[in-house]
């Protein structure tokens, strides 16, 4: 998935300085939760009914109720 990604700031004009620069000033910044670490976080905010609704590649979308 990175590969791809990277691909496509390649084909839109990013020079590889910009794209490995970005790579680090983000690194360790944006570090993603687990399924599972989303939905505690949600739990402790007072959410009852959890349910995946989306999930593609690293993405992932809940449909939360309180």
């Amino acid at each position: 998935m990175n590969q791809s990604y990277i691909d496509f700031k390649i084909d839109n004009g990013f020079s590889a300085d910009e794209i490995l620069s970005k790579s680090r000033s983000l690194k360790s910044v944006l570090e993603p939760f687990s399924s599972k670490g989303n939905i505690d976080l949600l739990k402790r905010a007072g959410f009852k009914d959890i349910l995946t609704v989306f999930k593609y590649l690293s993405f992932e979308g809940f449909l939360a109720i309180k």
